[in-house]
C-alpha cells in the first residue's frame, strides 16, 4: 500500500514538472523571434555539438554556451542605393510597309473604276495607317464646264473608309486639257489578312470620260 502511494505521488510530481517545463517554453517561443530577428547558437566544429541549432531567447538574457557560436537570420539590411539608368534600348524595326499605285485615262459614272488596290498579307495584318495621294486632270477643255470626281478608300470592294471629291475647272482651251487638282485620303484601322483595300473613283453624272486620275495607295502597318 505504501508503494502504490509512493508511485503516484512520483506520477503527480512528473505531471506538474512537465506542465511548468511546457509553460516555461511556450513562454519564450512566444518572444521569439526577437523584434523579427532569430537569435540562435550551433555547436563549434570539434565539440560533440558540432552543427546542433538552437534556437535562445536574446531578450530574456539568454547567451550562447562555450562551445556554441552565435548566429542570427531575418534581420533586413539597410536599402541599398538605386542604380544607375541603363542606356535606352534600340528602337524596334517598322513594320511592313506596302505601295500599289496606278493612272486611269477616264473615271466611269457608272460604277467604281479602280486606281489602286492592295490584299494584305498575313505579315502585314494589324494596326494599319493607310495614305492614298490622288491627281485629278480634266480631260475636256471645254469653256464654262468643270469636272466632279469622287474617290474612295473601299475595304474588300464593299465599305467605303474615306472619300474626297475633287473638281476642276476648264481652261477654255478646246484643244487642251483642262485644270488639276489633288487631295489626299487617309485611314487608320486594324487590317487582317486577306483584306483588300483599293483607292477607286466614280465620276459625277455627265462627267463620266472626263476626269483623268493617277493615285497611290500606302499601307504602313504600325505598333499602336
Amino acid at each position: 500500500m505504501g508503494d502504490l502511494r509512493r508511485a503516484h505521488t512520483r506520477v503527480l510530481v512528473a505531471l506538474v514538472v512537465a506542465g511548468a517545463a511546457f509553460g516555461v517554453t511556450s513562454a519564450v517561443q512566444a518572444d521569439i523571434p526577437d523584434a523579427g530577428v532569430v537569435q540562435a547558437c550551433y555547436g563549434k566544429s570539434g565539440t560533440p555539438q558540432k552543427g546542433q541549432l538552437r534556437v535562445r531567447d536574446a531578450d530574456r538574457g539568454e547567451q550562447c554556451r562555450y562551445y556554441e557560436n552565435a548566429i542570427s537570420w531575418g534581420a533586413s539590411g539597410p536599402t541599398g542605393p538605386t542604380g544607375p539608368t541603363g542606356p535606352t534600348g534600340p528602337s524596334g524595326t517598322a513594320g511592313p510597309t506596302s505601295l500599289a499605285s496606278g493612272t486611269v485615262d477616264f473615271v466611269s459614272e457608272n460604277s467604281f473604276t479602280t486606281v489602286a488596290s492592295h490584299t494584305t498579307t498575313s505579315g502585314e495584318a494589324g494596326l494599319t495607317i493607310i495614305t492614298a495621294p490622288v491627281e485629278l486632270s480634266d480631260g475636256n477643255g471645254d469653256a464654262g464646264l468643270s469636272t466632279i470626281i469622287g474617290c474612295f478608300l473601299l475595304l474588300n470592294d464593299v465599305t467605303p473608309l474615306t472619300q474626297a471629291d475633287l473638281t476642276v475647272s476648264d481652261n477654255g482651251d478646246g484643244t487642251d486639257a483642262g485644270d488639276t487638282t489633288s487631295a489626299t485620303l487617309l485611314d487608320r484601322r486594324v487590317l487582317a489578312a486577306g483584306d483588300k483595300v483599293s483607292l477607286v473613283c466614280l465620276a459625277n453624272p455627265g462627267d463620266g470620260a472626263e476626269g483623268q486620275v493617277g493615285g497611290q495607295l500606302l499601307l504602313e502597318r504600325v505598333n499602336s
